[in-house]
């Protein structure tokens, strides 16, 4: 995260507060900061407090914190550092094997890997183990990234004045072999930046669970600062939430986090990287798998590869993945899917993650696709129930899963949503990131069947929600030009804008879909796997 503002244009800013030195944050700045800088919707509550601590509880942001002098001392010795007295990065190699531990982003970061990468020599093997990386600075996170990105507009941040500016770095690519990334669901922050840069400039694979979901900055307001440095004279400081970050691509990682390409447990997660590290065969194949996946070609050992980890590879790969059995010569490889692999191998154990009850769907595949990486779940019996309708509580249900969105406690946002009622949670949650509305009579109707036109309006928000430019696209709304031919002349107008924003991610091209016939669940599944692959964010 960045240490300060640097955009502020100076004036008006802070106009209502004599900004002088002083002891620690008064309840007065504060409020004048959060209503100029911070990002996100200001409750009620926070006016109603008479102290920083109660101001802060009442923002509910969990990001933004007030520290002392002290406190703010030991955040940046973390920030170049672990909080163990370790070093932001290490980079080692054994047996071929080049390895990057990547423990934060700080000052010191890019000058560790390039010295490291500069010493390897002969390594065309590299795990970059990104777990437990809880962020650091963004600038150091953009130059980490070039190691094996290259140079240029890696992250980008967009503020609450829906500015749109980036991190960038001008340092030049060092690896040009891809990169295996680990991460788990303590790789946060900055740490998921660089996960999804690896994945949107196509540099390697990413293995392990998916991530925290933190996808936005802060910025640190201190005795540095050009206007509010008055508040922090005693050495205090202010981290605030100040914009949102966007990967390479222009996606967010926020709530849902980073999906890997291969979703395993965190103790196999190793093990099936250094699977994908063997050397591609010269003189014969026989004996050697080879998986097209983020495209690249990995080889697989079969004589010498873990067991178990060659499970859990087979097991996590999507539908879309591209296996193939080596067959003896230097050129001979014959398809294969990874049942018939587990097979061959006597693989005990093997369970393939496909819903048993969806072969005849003709979205079969990508079903499967999101029951593997774990965004669709069954029922009690692991069935999935394809052609059911959906009505307006289940589709809330099944996107919160979906999109890792977490259950609200808070009062239920409408009288026909009872607080003990099962899909309350959700749509409380997706009320409150405006995914959802009611009816004109203030009820949700959560037994309601979902019409199609209703799930492309929820879709498409959730679509904006994640990318920087299908959001500036639904701010705008279609042009003229795209309304002459009368695709959407069948839609209720508040429909339109969502119609129109993911037409061509839907079933079917949004002029022939009755946008009041009632939404089933294998439609709603191929719909989001759509719009989730088209945005990058898992295999296509």
């Amino acid at each position: 995260m960045r240490k300060i503002l640097r955009r502020l244009a100076a004036g008006a800013l802070g106009a209502a507060v004599l900004w002088t030195p002083a002891l620690a944050l008064s309840p007065q700045e504060l409020g004048v900061i959060l209503t100029e800088q911070y990002a996100g919707e200001i409750p009620a509550q926070v006016w109603e407090q008479t102290t920083v601590e109660g101001m802060l509880d009442a923002l509910g942001d969990p990001f933004s914190r007030y520290y002392t002098a002290q406190e703010y001392a030991a955040f940046q010795a973390a920030v170049n550092g672990d909080g163990t007295g370790e070093g932001p990065a290490a980079v080692t190699v054994a047996d071929g094997l080049g390895r990057i531990d990547l423990r934060s982003f700080g000052a010191d970061t890019y000058a560790i890997l390039r010295d490291g990468v500069a010493a390897a020599g002969g390594v065309h093997h590299w795990i970059v183990d990104l777990r437990g990386n809880r962020g650091g600075e963004l600038q150091a996170t953009a130059d980490a990234l070039s190691v094996f990105t290259g140079g240029g507009e890696l992250i980008y941040l967009r503020d609450r004045a829906d500015k749109l500016y980036s991190a960038k770095s001008g340092y030049s690519k060092l690896c040009l072999d891809p990169a295996i990334v680990l991460v788990d669901g303590a790789t946060a922050s900055a740490g998921e930046l660089y996960a999804a840069g690896i994945r949107d400039r196509q540099r390697g694979l990413l293995i392990g669970s998916r991530t925290y979901g933190k996808g936005v900055a802060q910025s640190a307001f201190d005795a540095s600062h050009p206007t509010y440095g008055g508040a922090f004279a005693d050495g205090s400081a202010l981290l605030l939430t100040t914009e949102k970050a966007f990967s390479d691509a222009l996606v967010s990682n926020n709530i849902m986090g980073v999906l890997p390409n291969l979703v395993v447990e965190a103790d196999q997660a190793e093990g099936v990287a250094r699977l994908l590290c063997a050397d591609a065969p010269r003189e014969d194949t026989g004996g050697y798998l080879r998986l097209h996946l983020a495209r690249w070609r990995w080889y697989v050992d079969l004589a010498h590869g873990d067991r178990e980890a060659l499970r859990a590879l087979l097991e996590a790969l999507p539908p879309q993945a591209e296996l193939y059995l080596g067959a003896g010569g230097p050129e001979g490889w014959t398809p294969t899917t990874p049942q018939a692999v587990a097979q061959a191998q006597g693989l005990s154990g093997y369970t393939p993650r496909r819903f048993p009850d969806v072969d005849a769907s003709p979205y079969a595949q990508a079903i499967n696709a999101l029951r593997t990486y774990g965004i669709l779940k069954g029922d009690e019996a692991g069935q999935f129930r394809p052609a059911d309708g959906l009505d307006r509580a289940s589709l809330c249900a099944l996107l919160a899963q979906a999109m890792d969105y977490p259950p609200s406690a808070a009062d239920p946002a409408f009288a026909d949503t009872p607080a003990d009622a099962w899909y309350t949670p959700y749509i409380t949650t997706l009320h409150a990131l405006g995914v959802v509305n009611g009816y004109d009579d203030g009820l949700f109707h959560p037994d309601d069947p979902i019409p199609h036109q209703q799930f492309m309006a929820i879709l498409s928000r959730i679509v904006a929600g994640i990318s920087a430019n299908s959001y500036a696209a639904f701010q705008l709304g279609p042009d003229q030009a795209a309304l002459a031919d009368g695709d959407f002349s069948a839609y209720d107008p508040w429909a339109v804008k969502g119609a129109w924003l993911l037409d061509g991610a839907w079933f079917a091209p949004a002029r022939d879909i009755d946008p009041n016939g009632v939404t089933t669940r294998e439609e709603a599944a191929y719909c989001l796997w759509s719009a989730l692959s088209t945005l990058g964010l898992i295999q296509g």
